[in-house]
């Protein structure tokens, strides 16, 4: 039987430094499993065009869908494993139609493939699959400290959104302005995808040593954990729970957590304590996890494990 991957996807704007993570997982997958295809979804040809023009007639083992926004499909006439993957707003009334796409076609879905445990009941309820497969957050090897060339020049690096779930993030704002020693940079909700600001962001997380950052109370483990742990940019965060536990992520031996709950000038503290015997310690334990179990290549393993078993 043929070993032939159907990997439907988006056009991403490789521009964005968090979707360069998704091409670039593409292109290690094709290295790694050459009988692949790559097919850019379209609204104007079903799984029957795809496969007859893009897989020449060959039907897949699995089919993949990264996206699902190409014409309703009923994927039970095809004797292909087919897979679903969902990331952010897969709860409701957050689900959108990255999601909504996918149920548009008939579908027994062999697995569902989620970056976060917190949406897990209701992805059993949405998509009735035979298994869930945790596939967190990752870094591509362009966060990879050691092949970079850059030197740390500055403690700490404050980045990404603002967004209501993500509580803490406003809060590390406020205390990076009282710390004793004002090494820091803040871009907190300033930075937009475009290729300046994603090339200007690698730079300064190469060059940090200390990553305070919230992933919410949702407990989501976003791709910022995985990226600074292999940029040796140590995260400073509140404990997201589960998530963390499942990845490896340990107080005190590859970063440094609290209560979210706990008081301002506790948290202060742990900032104002941090040296470079403790950042050299948890740095590189933080690399070594990243490295050996939260890179392209480890999710490109369980992936194709998966997809040819």
């Amino acid at each position: 039987m043929t070993d032939l991957i159907l990997f439907l996807i988006e056009e991403y704007p490789t521009d964005n430094y968090r979707l360069r993570s998704y091409d670039n997982f593409c292109n290690e997958l094709i290295k790694e499993h050459p009988n692949t295809v790559i097919s850019v979804v379209s609204k104007d040809k079903d799984i029957f065009d795809i496969i007859e023009n893009e897989c020449g007639g060959v039907v897949p083992k699995s089919i993949f869908m990264m996206n699902g926004s190409i014409k309703p499909s009923d994927f039970t006439k095809i004797d292909s494993k087919v897979y679903i993957f969902t990331t952010d707003a897969v709860l409701p009334p957050f689900s959108n139609p990255f999601h909504r796409d996918k149920l548009a076609h008939t579908a027994n879905f062999e697995g569902v493939f989620h970056n976060y445990i917190y949406g897990s009941e209701h992805l059993m309820k949405e998509y009735s699959p035979e298994k869930l497969i945790h596939f967190p957050c990752w870094s591509s090897e362009e966060y990879n400290f050691e092949t970079s060339g850059q030197q740390k020049k500055f403690n700490f690096l404050l980045s990404g959104q603002k967004d209501i779930e993500y509580e803490y993030r406003p809060k590390f704002s406020s205390l990076l302005k009282d710390l004793d020693e004002k090494s820091y940079v803040d871009k907190l909700g300033i930075w937009a995808n475009d290729k300046t600001d994603n090339d200007t962001f690698l730079e300064l997380l190469l060059c940090s040593k200390w990553s305070p950052h919230d992933g919410g109370f949702n407990g989501r483990m976003v791709p910022r954990y995985f990226e600074s742990g292999y940029a040796k940019s140590v995260i400073i965060s509140p404990d997201l729970g589960e998530e963390m536990k499942v990845n490896g992520y340990v107080n005190d031996e590859n970063c440094i957590l609290f209560d979210r709950n706990a008081p301002r000038e506790d948290v202060l503290k742990i900032l104002n304590s941090v040296s470079d015997e403790k950042w050299n310690r948890l740095a590189n334990n933080a690399y070594e996890l990243v490295k050996e179990r939260h890179s392209t290549k480890a999710r490109l393993k369980v992936f194709l494990e998966e997809l040819l078993n």
